[in-house]
């Protein structure tokens, strides 16, 4: 049965249980259309996208990275298209671009992803995405740095929560930091650690 149309212009709070669900079923239309041209033939190129909730990613591998900024723009401009006539807008100076060489010995130059006369998106060291931080060669480098100090600094927080004399015991702060500190140092550690090989770089903030 369809009920009668119902007023939603309030919109959906952030942190809502329902604003996964809706979003998902907003844009996935989109996405599907989308998909379809990413599976156009292309002799010089592999594309994909990856979307989680609105936060998506192009993903392009060409000859050259002048090259992949060609598709990525041609794949925004579609994307953006598609997007429009659902209803959305795409806002171009919140993208991102980082550029990753096949070869670690390569050291630019690094062109920037130019969409229009007034949008020029220039290339990042490190990027963002879902929580991890990719440099341009994967080596995690960043990536361990910065979960070794997020857990560095909650260990310092430590003392307000008592000492010899008052406050947790040594029991419960050692319970604290293998529920809230050792998460943190090894968030995403099955993307970088290999048991077979030795990573000193990686592994000596996570000692320290």
């Amino acid at each position: 049965a369809l009920l009668d149309p119902v007023d939603c212009s309030v919109g959906i709070g952030q942190g809502s249980p329902f604003s996964p669900l809706l979003a998902n079923l907003a844009i996935s239309p989109v996405l599907f259309l989308f998909s379809k041209f990413l599976l156009l033939p292309s002799p010089d190129s592999i594309s994909s996208s990856l979307f989680y909730m609105d936060d998506g990613c192009l993903v392009v591998s060409s000859d050259s990275l002048s090259m992949n900024n060609l598709l990525l723009k041609r794949y925004f401009t579609h994307l953006s298209h598609l997007f429009l006539r659902a209803g959305f807008v795409l806002e171009p100076d919140k993208n991102e671009l980082c550029h990753f060489p096949a070869s670690r010995s390569y050291s630019g130059p690094y062109p920037p992803l130019v969409l229009s006369d007034t949008i020029s998106i220039p290339p990042l060291e490190v990027w963002r995405y879902l929580g991890f931080w990719l440099d341009r060669h994967l080596t995690f480098r960043p990536h361990v740095q910065f979960y070794a100090n997020k857990a560095l600094s909650t260990v310092r927080a430590y003392p307000v929560l008592g000492n010899s004399l008052r406050g947790l015991s040594p029991i419960h702060k050692r319970t604290l930091y293998i529920t809230c500190v050792r998460p943190l140092l090894t968030y995403g550690f099955r993307v970088w650690y290999n048991p077979s090989r030795v990573y000193k770089y990686q592994l000596t903030p996570l000692r320290q």
